[in-house]
């Protein structure tokens, strides 16, 4: 089969998944690909250590030595204590397996990724096998394996892979390879092929080949194909459009424990402009420690007193900060008084600086004492807190609140399990903090001209704006009727705020001017409501419901601005034509226009059915880039909460395609909701995960921040269960607590192929004439156009330009991307150009007098250094 599309470019890769198991102990070690530059004779390319095995990466394919592990610790054992005697009744048994690709070019170019790290060899006495500086390699890829297919290796997580790369023109059919030194090939019922050795079955997956075909998720057919008679193995590829790239899978970035001692609930998390993952719980201090690591901002343990309502446990918050890789722990830190604290949401600012929103009933709570609010005011107060990048500095902080409940849940709406801690922080492009939450209080603070001056109920929604230091409240408003109320998630785009929430008050009728406009009746509507961002003031609002139980607990936007919500329901509501799902179900996800007043698709999707429990309790939701829909919940058994993953659809791409009913499950639609696009379970084999409460986050690229309480025993004999899925290199990899851990893990669906434009300018200020320097760090891109504000454009990928004249310069870069889904983007900056100082002065000198007196006459603001020609200097003005 010759792939020519005739159009434009493309890229076909295919994937393929080789893993085997191995009976005994393995130890788990990096992958680490090392370059041969001849301090091994043997011939092959680049080799690796496994999990009980020994990889080579050779130009021709590649092989895999096994090693029996059974019995390798008896043989350590007696290597140390008798002196290299081995017993001869051990024997420890080998096995190698080569994969060979047949009818190669043949080529040894070589490319691979560097780590920042090289290994030394000094072997023997022989100078000549002595190398150093030898590359150690995170991936390889061989250029023209075949004539315009290149193979790449590479092993996240330390699972290795491997993928060929198929440009237009190339013939596929030419691929095809052997397996030498097997005891048999097959392919079993699941399109695995299955390689029989000595010590076990080495098995490599079905290959998953997919595209995305206007925004949808289209899976192509891959097979593998053994001709018996030679024993070759070829591919049968399926139908597809030959015009567009093909899609390799997710990754499981990392996943980990939290490390600590004492027992840890996982609420809340969310990611930094690195992809840092920041992981918020709550810890009992006295059970054992945090791993608070040196210069975080508290160290020591807080809470000293027991516990209280509504988690009955002697907690304070915890903060941990993760490495994009998960590799290592940046920061760890308590953050607490004597009582007890929650983190409900967390979210950094344009600095990366991290905003905690939370609940604390402590009077000594540490807050900055120049913030808005210094005291404690009664029951459980909202607080914000805001912290430096390197989480050593409180930057803000601030109790808010009135004499009562605020913050906490715990009425009508709380259908969840903790449901009590929900509510959202979001921080705009100029730093100022917005708050969606609830109180009980009637006293709460709310600004002069207030959408909603007066408390209304049981439990009000309040919605506020913040100065960036959390100095004032720019404002704030309750929003509520005689019923209970809250809000659960706000975004800001342009000037408008919008929120979204529950509500069982049919009073708020009065202000419905959207596309419902009256409360449906049944425990609780969903709403949404649209709000003027300078001062609070409303524009729209609408009830979104049944007659039987809904919420509203997400909200984000597409790339034309429409809101997409999601939440649950117990009523009956049926799908737009030509979405994804299944009418009446559990979920629901719906679009509607900014004004609130038109939904324009809508979704339910689940197994539940009629008026039965919704499936999951949400926790984190998004649409990205390209406008696919993500949604992250949970169902567990635990404490009577309604829900449960069993039953609920995974595609073959999942991480986890099985479930006990107590996960995590992860899914996404293409744009419009037309299709699913993936759906998996994440989660343990022996206990309920879950979160207490708080808000996750997915980044706009289709990654998720997820943030779990895990491994909590089901019975005091669980202790220290270790259930929950860890990557291998994680920081923590086991659960070190009698009871919880807040886990986190970070997943990347890879599903997003989108263009955005970035760039650094160098320097941002200067005197002309002012050569800058910009640095294109857009992400994909294939046409570049720069404007730079003085007339003067041009389209390299990093340009510099010359600014002669005085001003402020309003730099845009286009950058255009036809195979992205966007197809372009823009990125804008500015730089400031002054005026070269001119230095100019007048003298004053009387004879016969040793003075001499210096008048600056130079215009503009400036730092002076004079220099008197006779040693002496000075730094005045005159």
């Amino acid at each position: 089969m010759v792939l020519n599309s005739g159009k434009k470019p493309f890229f076909l890769m295919l994937l393929f998944l080789f893993g085997f198991t191995i009976q005994g102990k393995q130890d788990t070690e990096d992958w680490f690909l090392v370059k041969n530059m001849g301090q091994w004779k043997e011939d092959f390319l680049y080799k690796a250590q496994l999990p009980g095995a020994w990889f080579y990466l050779q130009k021709d394919g590649y092989t895999i030595k096994l090693t029996q592990t059974e019995g390798m610790d008896e043989v350590k054992e007696l290597l140390h204590h008798k002196h290299f005697k081995v017993d001869s009744s051990i024997t420890l048994h080998h096995h190698a397996v080569k994969v060979k690709w047949l009818n190669t070019v043949g080529s040894s170019n070589t490319q691979h990724e560097a780590h920042s790290f090289y290994h030394n060899y000094y072997i023997g006495n022989n100078p000549s096998f002595w190398k150093s500086k030898v590359p150690v390699v995170k991936n390889v890829t061989v250029k023209s394996l075949y004539p315009g297919i290149d193979w790449k290796v590479y092993a996240p997580n330390f699972i290795p892979k491997h993928e060929l790369v198929v440009s237009p023109g190339a013939d596929l059919s030419k691929v095809a390879f052997s397996i030498l030194g097997t005891d048999g090939v097959s392919v079993n019922k699941e399109g695995e092929l299955e390689i029989a050795t000595s010590l076990g079955v080495l098995k490599e997956s079905k290959p998953l080949v997919w595209q995305i075909v206007e925004g949808n998720k289209v899976f192509i057919d891959c097979k593998f194909a053994i001709d018996y008679s030679s024993q070759n193995i070829t591919y049968k590829l399926g139908k597809y459009n030959k015009s567009i790239e093909l899609i390799i899978d997710p990754i499981l970035i990392f996943s980990t424990y939290s490390g600590s001692l004492g027992d840890n609930f996982g609420f809340t998390a969310t990611y930094d402009s690195q992809g840092h993952l920041y992981a918020g719980g709550i810890v009992d201090g006295n059970d054992g420690e945090y791993p608070w690591t040196f210069g975080a901002f508290q160290t020591v343990y807080g809470g000293s007193t027991g516990g209280q309502a509504p988690i009955n446990l002697a907690c304070d918050i915890s903060i941990s900060k993760y490495a994009p890789d998960g590799k290592a722990l940046r920061y760890a830190t308590y953050l607490g008084g004597s009582r007890n604290e929650h983190p409900h949401s967390l979210v950094v600012d344009m600095q990366d600086n991290l905003i905690v929103f939370g609940t604390t009933n402590s009077e000594n709570f540490p807050v900055d004492s120049f913030g808005y609010d210094t005291t404690h005011n009664g029951g459980y107060d909202l607080i914000l807190s805001k912290f430096s990048e390197d989480g050593s500095t409180l930057l803000g902080g601030t109790f808010i609140g009135g004499n009562a409940n605020d913050g906490i849940n715990n009425g009508l709406l709380r259908f969840n399990y903790a449901d009590d801690f929900r509510g959202d922080v979001y921080v705009d492009s100029a730093n100022m903090i917005y708050l969606a939450t609830c109180t009980s209080s009637g006293d709460f603070p709310i600004t002069f001209g207030a959408l909603q001056p007066s408390f209304g109920g049981a439990i009000d929604a309040v919605v506020l704006k913040m100065d960036s230091l959390l100095k004032e409240i720019v404002w704030s408003t309750f929003l509520g009727g005689s019923g209970h109320d809250a809000a659960y998630s706000i975004k800001v785009i342009d000037s408008t705020v919008y929120v979204a929430g529950g509500t069982s008050s049919p009073g708020l009728s009065q202000i419905a001017n959207g596309a419902q406009t009256t409360y449906n009746g049944g425990i609780s509507d969903g709403f949404l409501v649209s709000v003027n961002k300078d001062n609070g003031l409303f524009y729209n609002f609408t009830f979104f419901g049944t007659t039987s139980y809904d919420q509203i607990y997400f909200i984000d936007f597409d790339t034309d601005k429409n809101l997409y919500f999601s939440g649950q329901t117990k009523g009956t509501l049926s799908r737009s034509s030509n979405t994804y799902g299944q009418d009446n179900t559990g979920q629901f996800i719906g679009k509607i226009n900014p004004s609130l007043d038109f939904v324009q698709l809508l979704t339910t999707f689940g197994t539940r059915q009629g008026t039965e429990k919704p499936d999951l309790s949400p926790s984190a939701f998004l649409v990205d880039r390209c406008n696919n829909i993500y949604f992250s919940g949970w169902g567990a058994d635990i404490d009577n909460n309604p829900g449960s993953t069993i039953g609920l659809p995974v595609t073959s791409d999942a991480l986890k395609s099985t479930t006990d009913g107590n996960d995590f499950y992860l899914i996404v639609f293409s744009r419009e909701l037309k299709t699913l696009v993936h759906a998996t379970y994440f989660g343990g084999v022996l206990t309920s995960d879950h979160v207490d409460g708080g808000t996750s986050r997915f980044d706009k690229e289709g990654v998720i921040y997820q943030s779990v309480c895990a491994s909590c025993p089901n019975s005091a004999s669980q202790s220290f269960l270790s259930d929950f899925p860890i990557t291998t290199d994680a920081v923590f990899t086991q659960n070190f607590s009698k009871r919880c851990s807040n886990a986190a893990f970070k997943v990347d669906f890879r599903i997003t192929f989108n263009v955005v434009a970035n760039f650094v300018p160098d320097p941002l200020i200067g005197c002309a004439p002012l050569e800058v320097d910009f640095t294109n760090t857009s992400i994909g891109g294939e046409q570049f156009l720069w404007n730079f504000g003085d007339g003067s454009t041009d389209t390299v990928k990093n340009p510099k330009h010359v600014f002669e004249e005085e001003g402020i310069y309003q730099i845009k870069l286009l950058v255009t991307d036809q195979t992205s889904c966007n197809e372009l983007d823009s990125a804008e900056a500015t730089i400031e150009v002054i005026v070269s100082p001119q230095p100019v002065f007048e003298y004053e000198i009387e004879p016969c007098k040793l003075e001499l007196q210096l008048i600056n006459q130079t215009i503009g603001d400036y730092e002076y250094n004079w220099s008197f020609g006779d040693g002496t200097t000075s730094q005045e003005e005159s």
